[in-house]
């Protein structure tokens, strides 16, 4: 696609004034955009037009921010160069003094204008969007050329309707060349965003960078969104880091340019790998006839293989584990609380002198009574409501991975700590048995 963010219009006026209006080709009508959709009253053209969508022919033009002082003449060689007067059906400011609106005859140059994206107006960078906030334009990068376009659309329409999807067109040699980056349109389902759209995509095993305009891009280093790598403080830190000190910092081990490998090629190449360390190491061991190293070397293995069910049965440790020391955590800060409060009316309480009378007295003692009772109270009421949550969320977790939810959450994580010991040493002696039997073999 051909860059156009150079063009810079000049100062010549699109509309001097209301009597040189008679002056163009086209008549089109300035004014204020009408809000409230009454587009007979407000537009001037024929029948033919007005079947269109009113708004599948109109754009978005926005200034940066705070950005004023603009007439609808600083439009006049944008107009002309882009569009052609006779071809402009309405132009006026919206909302802001840095947005305006811009309605066309044709599709056809609805979309030749947001394709430009972004031109200068007035010494202004002016953003060419669709009116619509859920109609998208982007990018695909990285994509292999034998991706046909079926798969790419299907990936894409769980998003919304997309419109169009073609190769990008750079202008080389007085020729229309196509790249491998793919552009298209989207149309939003209904409640989704721009940024509900991934920044990654994977298509058999490769993965795809996914550009969106006017948001925010992704950190290739820190994997956040909202900034690019250039502008990650963090890769910044790392690189003073390095060059105070060169000699710190690891050796690579991987190699690079791993962006266009499939997974399964990189997962045979590993496995393929593994064997090869595996049988070398192997002869060396059964030449040593060193046991024990046959066995650390079997562990390391099996520990390197593991599959991906065991990380389920950490993370479900992890929570359980988590749940019981909230428990205690806050049933001990409760009970601290509580003394606290105690000790606090304790010391508050100053010896009377003897003018004072014995009633009054009385009634202090009293008080400090009523307190420590409301206190025990709340203590009790508050273990109960933690307890009480606890147990909710108990149940969700018994629920959901299958566990007893009759049982306490003291006796539950000793359970499952010992039922996934037990399903470790299993598979580690299984697998321990089966390699020792394709050495011997």
């Amino acid at each position: 696609m051909s860059d156009n963010g150079s063009a810079c219009c000049s100062s010549s006026n699109l509309v001097d004034n209301a009597d040189n209006v008679d002056n163009f080709t086209y008549q089109f009508e300035i004014g204020v955009w009408n809000s409230e959709g009454d587009v007979a009253e407000v537009l001037n053209y024929d029948n033919e037009t007005a079947s269109i969508s009113y708004m599948d022919n109109t754009v978005r033009l926005e200034f940066p921010k705070f950005s004023k002082g603009f007439k609808p003449s600083d439009f006049r060689e944008f107009v002309r160069k882009y569009v052609g007067e006779e071809n402009l059906v309405k132009l006026e400011n919206w909302k802001y003094p840095n947005l305006w609106i811009m309605q066309v005859k044709t599709q056809e140059i609805r979309e030749k204008l947001l394709r430009i994206w972004k031109t200068k107006i007035k010494n202004k960078t002016c953003w060419i969007n669709p009116y619509y906030e859920y109609e998208l334009r982007g990018f695909l990068h990285w994509l292999p050329h034998f991706i046909s376009d079926d798969d790419v659309k299907r990936q894409l329409s769980q998003f919304g309707d997309v419109l169009f999807l073609e190769n990008e067109v750079h202008d080389y040699w007085n020729e229309e060349i196509k790249s491998e980056v793919k552009y298209f349109g989207l149309r939003l389902k209904d409640g989704m965003v721009k940024n509900d759209l991934p920044h990654f995509l994977k298509f058999d095993g490769y993965r795809t960078l996914v550009i969106v305009r006017g948001r925010e891009p992704a950190c290739f280093h820190c994997r956040e969104f909202g900034h690019s790598k250039k502008d990650c403080q963090n890769y910044k830190e790392k690189l003073n880091e390095y060059c105070k000190n060169p000699e710190a910092k690891k050796p690579r081990t991987k190699p690079r340019g791993r962006r266009h490998r499939p997974d399964s090629d990189a997962k045979y190449n590993g496995e393929d790998k593994n064997q090869n360390e595996t049988t070398t190491n192997s002869s060396t061991i059964l030449a040593q006839k060193d046991s024990k190293l046959v066995k650390s070397c079997l562990r390391h293995a099996y520990y390197n293989s593991k599959s991906i069910d065991n990380k389920k049965d950490v993370e479900t440790l992890t929570i359980l584990r988590s749940l019981k020391e909230w428990k205690e955590e806050i049933t001990e800060m409760v009970e601290q609380t509580l003394k606290n409060i105690e000790e606090n009316s304790g010391m508050n309480l100053i010896p009377l002198e003897q003018t004072e009378s014995k009633s009054e007295e009385e009634s202090i003692k009293l008080s400090i009574e009523i307190i420590i009772k409301l206190s025990e109270e709340m203590k009790q009421f508050t273990i109960e409501m933690i307890e009480q949550i606890l147990n909710n969320l108990k149940n969700v977790m018994a629920e959901n991975f299958g566990l007893d939810s009759n049982e306490t959450l003291e006796k539950l994580v000793s359970n499952f700590e010992t039922k996934r010991r037990e399903k470790l040493d299993k598979k580690e002696v299984k697998f321990i048995e089966e390699q020792l039997l394709s050495y011997i073999s």
